[in-house]
């Protein structure tokens, strides 16, 4: 697609003289701060005042006077204090992209980034707050000290072993919830597929958020009451140490039956659900708020401008996103303002250059990433290649030849490979595709002489390369011992079942790192697909329907390199994962393939009487062949 030489220069100052979407946004997330902490205020004291009056149904009297209790009031508000400050925290992040690390293990150990911590922390002290005054309202006096006095007040003090052991269970109810939200990275703000308005959102939430709070505090709970029968000694005895250095206490430990009576774990249970609750709750107020339909642009006086400058937020992934998905609105559903993008040839650059360009870019940044690990393989097989310079043979100490004799020995592995290990074997794969594309056995059947059966059985096309002799970097025989030393003990751990599970790069996380988040770019060709579709009616200039070629090009490109990642995986699969693979694609493959496939039959339905204007490249041509026979 050409631009003009001053297209630069002119969508600079498009950015300085319009950069208002992001303005209009920053006073829009504040709003919605302060009606996420109301309805998270009004539910969490309407929630804690109904579960401490609910045991008083059948006597309305009592019922209504616990539920209308000052005490219980306070101590809600009090409760919301640390749901307030991770709603604060999480609206100052607004998170839209995963941290997918290489493996398992990794993923585990990035719990200890800052921002994760900071979530840990507000999970504890939120939990810890909801559980103390819980159990302070329904009169469990075993929590109002970390001490007791059981030969009087005046005595020496015994270490109040209950209250410990609620501390605990708070901290391991936050933990675990904190990892279940790191590893699953539900702290992303994940747009629905549906959309919905605030109050059907939440309400369509509400038994996800009531089943999430059973299960997670049912696991916990369970799992903190073994762990403390086992080890519950120890620990009381290493409180006792450590608080007997500064006070002379009684040194005999709390009566295990009053720690594991049936009323007390029943108050704790239900302490631990209303905590698990109420996160849970302000985890959905937090993702509903954020992922409502908002037209910002269609208020402002230049929506076209408006809309750009939200399209070319880089610094601001949240807001592009946000971009996307109002253009995407529009161009889908809002006839006036899609016509006034299309026909906006006052402007410099039109409407139009700057939105398509925008989408072309976010489709190319698509397949390079699909082609990405090829190009890395293909020049580390030629580094590999290269002949490295005989150096002199030099004089080696005792204590090198030592260390040169204990370093391990790389092991070959002995694993049964197909001829090709990288590609994906047929097994009668579907996939998935809009119902405007069921009729075509063409593009639906991957192994009848179609494009994907060969796209899954040819071989990758290895080229040769001219060997060129370079001098070989030196490396020092400590750093080489090292390496073998960690590579053997990586051997051994992958020996083992959980060894593999844990430091075992599979296929998927390999998929998730490289398509970390694909929502722009499947934005981004639906909005071209949308707006060349409707300028065969409403393109009053032609200026959409000269740059129809090179979109169809880009489309077409980022097929072939679907196709491309699908003969080249970006690592060696076993026979087990090609068949498991074979017969289910993983999703966001399936999701690029019938987006793409969808987007071009429509531009070939509608432009059909106009192909033979375009020139297309034979491996365009080949690939565009098979929607111009099914449109026949």
């Amino acid at each position: 697609m050409s631009y003009s030489f001053n297209y630069q220069k002119d969508l600079s100052s498009l950015r300085k003289n319009f950069a208002s979407y992001s303005k209009i946004y920053s006073v829009i997330f504040n709003k919605l701060l302060v009606k996420a902490i109301i309805i998270q205020t009004i539910s969490v004291i309407l929630i804690f005042q109904l579960l401490n009056s609910i045991g008083s149904i059948n006597h309305l009297n009592t019922f209504f006077k616990k539920l209308f209790c000052i005490k219980g009031i306070f101590a809600s508000i009090l409760i919301n204090i640390p749901l307030i400050l991770l709603l604060g925290i999480k609206f100052k992040f607004k998170n839209v992209k995963q941290d997918i690390k290489s493996n398992l293990l990794l993923q585990i150990l990035s719990v200890a980034s800052k921002n994760n911590l900071i979530y840990l922390s507000l999970y504890i002290l939120s939990i810890l707050t909801t559980l103390y005054f819980y159990l302070k309202i329904n009169n469990n006096k075993f929590i109002n000290s970390p001490f007791v006095y059981p030969e009087g007040p005046f005595s020496s003090p015994q270490i109040n072993e209950t209250f410990f052991f609620v501390i605990l269970f708070g901290i391991i109810n936050g933990l675990y919830y904190g990892f279940k939200q790191t590893l699953y990275y539900l702290n992303i703000i994940k747009f629905p597929v549906i959309e919905r308005t605030c109050f059907f959102a939440l309400k369509s939430k509400i038994p996800v958020i009531f089943k999430n709070g059973l299960i997670y505090s049912f696991k916990s709970t369970l799992s903190t009451v073994i762990f403390y029968f086992i080890v519950g000694d120890k620990i009381y005895c290493v409180i006792n140490k450590l608080f007997g250095l500064v006070f002379n206490l009684i040194n005999r430990p709390f009566g295990r039956i009053d720690l594991f009576q049936f009323h007390f774990l029943k108050d704790l249970f239900i302490g631990a659900v209303l905590a698990i609750l109420l996160l849970e709750l302000n985890h959905y107020i937090y993702q509903v708020l954020l992922t409502q339909p908002i037209y910002v642009c269609l208020d402002d006086s230049n929506p076209a401008r408006c809309l750009i400058s939200g399209l070319c937020e880089e610094k601001s992934p949240l807001i592009q996103y946000y971009a996307f998905l109002e253009l995407y609105r529009i161009v889908k559903y809002n006839k006036p303002y899609r016509e006034l993008f299309i026909n906006d040839i006052d402007s410099k650059p039109n409407a139009w250059s700057v939105m398509s360009n925008e989408c072309t870019k976010k489709i190319k940044e698509l397949s390079n990433k699909l082609t990405k690990h090829i190009k890395e393989n293909e020049q580390k097989e030629l580094n590999t290649n290269k002949v490295k310079k005989i150096t002199p043979k030099e004089k080696k100490s005792i204590l090198k030849e030592i260390i040169e004799f204990l370093s391990p020995l790389p092991e070959k592995s002995q694993v049964l490979k197909p001829e090709n290990p990288n590609i994906l074997q047929p097994t009668g794969h579907t996939v998935e595709v809009p119902n405007i594309l069921l009729g075509n056995n063409v593009l639906r059947n991957r192994n009848n002489n179609s494009l994907f059966s060969s796209v899954m059985t040819s071989n990758k096309n290895e080229q040769t390369k001219k060997e060129i002799p370079v001098e070989s970097i030196p490396i020092s025989i400590e750093e080489k011992y090292l390496g073998a030393l960690c590579t053997k003990i990586k051997s051994i751990l992958l020996k083992l079942k959980l060894g593999k599970i844990l430091l075992t790069n599979s296929f998927e996380r390999q998929i998730d790192i490289i398509l970390n988040d694909i929502t722009l770019e499947i934005l981004a060709i639906k909005i071209l697909g949308n707006f060349i579709v409707a300028s065969l009616t409403e393109d009053k200039y032609g200026i959409i329907q000269r740059d129809i070629q090179p979109i169809l090009e880009c489309l077409l490109q980022c097929l072939l390199d679907v196709e491309t990642f699908i003969k080249n995986p970006p690592i060696t699969l076993s026979p087990e994962e090609i068949i498991k693979y074979n017969k289910e694609m993983p999703v966001k493959l399936d999701i690029i393939i019938s987006t793409l496939q969808s987007t071009i039959y429509q531009i070939v339905i509608k432009f059909y009487d106009s192909l033979d204007n375009f020139s297309f490249s034979n491996k365009y041509l080949q690939k565009l062949q098979r929607f111009i026979d099914f449109k026949e």
